[in-house]
């Protein structure tokens, strides 16, 4: 495909016109570049166009955001993603970021580079409303109390920056319910009925390709509301706990099939502490978390629970964590879970910040020094999720295992009210009638970094568990040796994903690391001493062309014994495989084929 170089159209403005071939066919696509009136850039600013797709990035073109109708020279047939940096005169920063589609015109909302923007529509305040992402560029906002009105149903196209109320929108009013998306949009599950307080044993489905809901009611199997949610590997809503009729706690679960309206109970394990207002996310191996939330005398919950992708059983045994009123919890693209706790009463010394690792340990990591009032997270590029703290932004530093500063991100962020993070590095919220949304990271799956990984630093990479604590630590990166890992620790590649690849490493010691790819569902292909039947050696060599596998240690090309399911894109990791000496990577070449 072949992109058009682009300009700027500010909410309305002029679009771009560019060009795509597919073979002897030319398609026409404009490629349109919108901001917030808020924090839009001047006339005079600078974009640098980034193409990626499943080739080496070639050189980013760069244009004038006033040169409307300019084409966008440089782009690949086959480009997939695209990420714009703007820059003007006074140093100011925007970036937008999308997958592109596959036909069709392009459209992108350049925000302020880490700085909230204030979308330029306005939505009905309202308390107790559901919020979350439909797909990377559609934000839903349903139901809640809007001081006994019902307020409209809201979609917020983060494509273009804008808001809009819903013609259909929900059928049942309901407030404490949940927003969870689905391959056609998205599902609003549960609740309470605002004017009665009753708690509602509903969903409805809203679909994206009609814009609107479908006006029809999943009957749920028993009333459900403060419960948590989360969208399983097979595409389908998990609701787990909440608090059922005439107030009891619930330690049941339920899926929703949306494409079948239908919702079931049967073969679902039980929560071992039923709960209200639980935390619950999926993790990269698939696995089902939940954490927090109350008891049913109100008491924190301390308990975290492990479930299989099915949600049929328990997959790990329970631990204890301490417990707050305000925690936040967020899944680690490499493995495992970031949890950050505000104390129910200052203590000395308490510990706020854990890392729930990929095998289900618990691991303390740096404390959050000052006020942790409200703490609430938001995905981010490259594993560094922001936190604002309920008076100030943190990002998170993997390698660190600490939090730190980003003052660059200002002083106002989320006050309580719904959040969302629909791609990592955007975070969306709202305030009363206002729509915040800010960008602090832009990455892909088809970003490639450009340099060796694991040679001089750790960038683009990130471990599974907390990592460099000292001599003895299960990760550790030295500039001069390279990156150590003890048996089962796992260090991965973030945000890309890859479909054909060449993998090439120094591999020195005893021990090369097992080479992991890790498909969207979880499910791992472990390449190792029995599945690529390579001798160690003091180089390796990985490759996947198509179906097919193939390993060599400093001889000659070996196929392996196993592959991920065809077509599968897949993350990339290694891993520590002996348990008498650590094995060692550096200089890690990935190169899209």
């Amino acid at each position: 495909m072949k992109l058009a170089r682009g300009a700027v159209a500010l909410l309305g403005s002029a679009v771009v016109v560019g060009a795509c071939t597919k073979g002897a066919r030319v398609e026409t696509r404009a490629v349109t570049l919108h901001a917030p009136l808020s924090c839009a850039p001047g006339a005079a600013a600078f974009g640098l166009y980034y193409p990626y797709g499943d080739f080496q990035p070639p050189p980013a073109p760069t244009l004038a955001l006033a040169s409307v109708g300019a084409t966008l020279d440089g782009m690949p047939d086959d480009t997939q993603e695209l990420i714009v940096q703007v820059t003007d005169a006074t140093g100011g920063a925007w970036r937008a970021h999308s997958l592109l589609p596959a036909s069709g015109n392009v459209d992108l909302l350049l925000l302020a580079d880490e700085s909230p923007c204030v979308l330029t529509d306005t939505i009905d305040a309202r308390t107790n409303a559901a919020m979350g992402a439909v797909d990377a560029t559609h934000v839903l906002i349903a139901g809640g109390n809007a001081n006994g009105a019902v307020p409209t149903t809201a979609l917020v196209d983060l494509s273009v920056g804008t808001t809009r109320a819903l013609a259909v929108g929900l059928l049942v009013p309901r407030a404490q319910a949940t927003v969870t998306p689905w391959a056609g949009g998205a599902v609003v599950a549960g609740g309470e009925r605002p004017t009665t307080g009753e708690t509602l044993a509903s969903a409805e489905v809203f679909a994206s390709g009609a814009g609107d809901f479908d006006g029809q009611v999943i009957t749920l199997s028993e009333p459900r509301a403060r419960h948590g949610a989360v969208v399983m590997t097979n595409g389908e809503t998990l609701l787990v706990g909440g608090v059922g009729t005439g107030g009891a706690v619930l330690g049941s679960m339920e899926i929703v099939d949306a494409s079948t309206h239908r919702a079931q109970t049967t073969t679902l394990a039980a929560l071992a502490v039923p709960r209200a207002n639980p935390q619950v996310m999926r993790l990269a191996s698939g696995e089902i978390l939940v954490a927090g939330g109350v008891d049913a005398s109100g008491t924190p919950v301390s308990t975290l629970e492990w479930f299989a992708g099915d949600a049929t059983s328990a997959s790990r045994a329970t631990q204890q964590l301490v417990a707050s009123s305000n925690e936040a919890f967020i899944p680690l693209d490499a493995g495992g879970a970031l949890a950050v706790i505000a104390p129910d009463t200052p203590t000395a010394g308490f510990q706020n910040v854990w890392v729930i690792s990929a095998d289900g340990g618990l691991e303390a990591a740096t404390a959050i020094e000052g006020a942790l009032t409200l703490p609430q997270m938001f995905a981010g590029a490259g594993e560094a999720p922001a936190l604002w703290t309920g008076d100030r932004w943190l990002v998170w530093q993997p390698w660190r295992g600490a939090f730190t500063e980003a003052t660059a991100f200002g002083s106002s962020g989320p006050s309580g009210d719904p959040t969302a993070s629909p791609e990592s590095g955007l975070g969306v919220w709202i305030d009363g009638s206002t729509v915040y949304a800010l960008r602090f990271g832009a990455s892909g799956p088809y970003v490639s970094p450009t340099v060796p990984l694991l040679a001089s630093d750790t960038s683009f990479t990130a471990p599974d568990r907390l990592a460099d604590t000292g001599p003895a630590s299960a990760v550790l990166f030295d500039p001069t040796t390279g990156l150590s890992l003890t048996l089962g620790a796992s260090v991965f590649v973030t945000d890309a994903t890859f479909a054909s690849f060449a993998l090439d490493a120094q591999t020195p010691g005893a021990s090369p690391p097992a080479v992991v790819l890790r498909d969207s569902s979880g499910h791992e292909t472990v390449l190792d001493t029995t599945a690529c039947p390579v001798a160690p050696g003091a180089t390796l060599h990985v490759e996947r062309d198509g179906d097919t596998m193939r390993a060599s240690t400093g001889g000659s090309l070996v196929t392996c014994h196993a592959a991920p399911a065809s077509g599968a894109r897949v993350s990339i990791g290694v891993r520590g495989q002996s348990s008498t000496a650590p094995s060692i990577v550096r200089s890690l070449a990935i190169t899209r084929l």
